[in-house]
């Protein structure tokens, strides 16, 4: 007769022989396979002193838990894998993206902070990646992140236009602009006034053309509100001032609302 202390054992040391050091081949083994170990130590069993019932079902809930827990790695990793490839798909279309930006601001006048988070500004002439990262190359030798990039201007489109705005010293500004520069981590524009503002603080920007024929309303010289359309633009020492055709005379940057053209220049216009 088999001994029951070799057979009970057996018996306990089945769920714990399928992990450990025999984990790979637990997941190359089926539910069949499982179900005849099962049925090999049923047969050898003492029939005086057979297996528990408890101990059957305990010893079953083991192997499936096992099953189950085997499973449920194989589902982790190819979740793993395939977020992995993801990953990589998605910074590479990021990167991609990143470049196409960085290359659409190239002879741009542009303003940011740097890696360091040190303000910046400058025009961009070149791209550069560093740690997988996109950067401006600026004429100064700064580098901004595209990410960090607050503005960006061409000079073409500011030069030669007349402009508006609140100046850091809270006062009231026009001119036209003569020049685009960096200075201090700012773009700054040049006025033919001889005064420097930041383009942030440009609030209209507008062609001197566009004003003619203008529908306008704003503060004369005496704080009275009148309104009229635009028949000249005059450039001063003081400023841009508005002619009107009821002659009136406003400052651009007393301007409260600008219409459109008027009269036959709305056919043109």
């Amino acid at each position: 007769m088999a001994s029951t202390t070799g057979i009970s054992a057996n018996t306990s040391s089945v769920a714990t022989a399928l992990s450990g050091e025999n984990s790979k081949r637990l997941q190359e083994m089926a539910t069949d396979d499982f179900i005849k170990i099962l049925v090999s130590q049923l047969s050898s069993q003492d029939p005086f002193e057979p297996v528990k019932n408890q101990d059957l079902i305990n010893q079953i809930g083991s192997i499936r838990q096992l099953e189950m827990n085997t499973t449920l790695n194989k589902t982790l990793t190819s979740m793993a894998e395939t977020n992995s490839a993801l990953g990589e798909t998605m910074q590479s279309l990021l990167l991609k993206n990143n470049l196409s930006s960085a290359s659409n601001l190239m002879g741009r006048f542009v303003e940011g902070q740097t890696p360091d988070g040190v303000r910046a500004a400058g025009r961009a002439v070149g791209v550069v990646v560093s740690g997988g990262e996109v950067l401006v190359q600026l004429d100064g030798g700064q580098r901004l992140g595209v990410d960090s990039v607050s503005r960006m201007l061409s000079p073409s489109d500011y030069v030669g236009r007349l402009v508006v705005g609140v100046g850091a010293d809270g006062m009231a500004f026009s001119g036209e602009v003569t020049g685009v520069r960096a200075e201090s981590g700012l773009i700054t524009l040049d006025l033919d006034t001889g005064r420097k503002v930041t383009a942030a603080g440009a609030a209209v920007v507008i062609a001197a053309e566009d004003l003619q024929g203008r529908l306008v309303t704003g503060r004369n010289g005496y704080g009275t509100v009148v309104e009229g359309v635009v028949s000249e633009v005059q450039r001063t020492a003081n400023g841009i001032r508005l002619e009107l055709d009821n002659g009136e005379q406003i400052a651009l940057e007393s301007l409260t609302s600008l219409a459109g053209k008027v009269g036959a220049d709305a056919l043109t216009g």
